[in-house]
């Protein structure tokens, strides 16, 4: 089969992770655009693609199959519009939108227009999730008593208002950097709570640690997120004959079902298969000319940015984009990057 030809917004961190897995797969880098364009040429360089001055330079003259942004959380909802209403497939790192609203007009626009498009959620391409969800799903482990997910780990210098995890504009935080990994792995398993709260501590403007309680009845499933504190990555399920436990959930590279029937799931590879499972994954879908991810469809994107929504409002906290969107009485303006 030719390789899937992928156009590249954004060269940082990110970008660079994933060019990294892609080497030498069926997925090949074409294509990238940036602001800085020298920042560009030289990670077009590393992996073997063109730099663009423009979006629409990289639009009207460029070689590719589909769009991976890979830009900071404010503009996803920016590229990802430009991409869709120029025909492009994407695939959008998480979070999709600094808020619903922001994602729902873009979706809209994708199903108005019949361009496929995707939220980057690598971890429900993972076998292992798709494995507990199957598990939680069968009710092997009895009625589900108690859900405890951790997500904590030391990511800010002290004082540091520069990096983007705490900058406001770029729609930083720690909810929406890795809280919706636990979130998200809540919601997949178990789908809307009944009723959720959220209370956490800001810095900058911006939330750095946060609680999470999210309501089904019977249980409640609690959420530690925090880039203060090294807590670790776990999450455990307890149901009334077993449990089930995921160390670093959001890629795992295994699982462990206990109880009465005891068993263990496995992936492949670590980071190195997630990516190539979600890219994998998303080629195909966009050769079969679907418009969504049947592994992470639209409404699942659209219930996470709800339900973070929700929290961060919980918290005050409010992008500065946002209060100009109040200001102006218009929801639906983006910020240009």
């Amino acid at each position: 089969m030719d390789h899937f030809k992928w156009a590249f917004i954004g060269y940082g961190g990110i970008a660079h992770s994933v060019a990294r897995k892609l080497k030498n797969t069926q997925n090949k880098i074409a294509a990238v655009y940036g602001r800085n364009y020298e920042r560009a040429g030289e990670f077009a360089v590393k992996y073997g693609a063109k730099a663009y001055r423009s979006l629409d330079e990289m639009f009207t003259s460029g070689d590719f199959d589909g769009v991976y942004i890979a830009t900071p959380n404010d503009s996803h909802a920016f590229y990802a519009e430009q991409c869709i209403l120029h025909g492009k497939p994407v695939l959008c790192e998480k979070p999709f939108a600094l808020n619903q609203t922001e994602c729902k007009r873009v979706l809209d626009i994708a199903e108005e227009k019949g361009v496929y498009a995707a939220e980057a959620m690598w971890t429900w391409h993972n076998k292992v999730s798709l494995q507990v969800k199957e598990w939680i799903r069968s009710g092997i482990i009895g009625e589900i008593v108690s859900v405890d997910a951790t997500y904590a780990y030391p990511m800010l210098r002290k004082k540091d208002r520069t990096s983007r995890l705490v900058n406001p504009a770029a729609g930083g935080g720690s909810l929406l950097d890795i809280g919706i990994y636990p979130v998200r792995y809540v919601y997949e398993l178990f789908g809307m709570p009944q009723s959720a709260e959220c209370n956490g501590s800001l810095y900058n403007g911006v939330d750095v640690e946060e609680k999470i309680m999210m309501h089904y009845g019977t249980f409640t499933a609690n959420c530690f997120v925090s880039f203060k504190r090294m807590k670790g990555e776990k999450i455990v399920i307890k149901g009334t004959k077993g449990s089930v436990t995921v160390p670093f959930f959001h890629t795992a590279v295994k699982a462990k079902l206990t109880g009465c029937d005891k068993r263990t799931a496995a992936g492949k590879g670590g980071y190195q298969g997630a990516y190539l499972d979600e890219f994998n994954d998303t080629a195909q879908n966009i050769r079969e000319g679907k418009l969504q991810s049947e592994l992470v469809p639209h409404q699942a994107t659209l219930d996470t940015m709800e339900l973070l929504d929700k929290f961060r409002k919980q918290m005050n906290v409010v992008f500065p984009i946002e209060r100009t969107e109040t200001a102006g009485n218009d929801e639906n303006e983006f910020h240009t990057p």
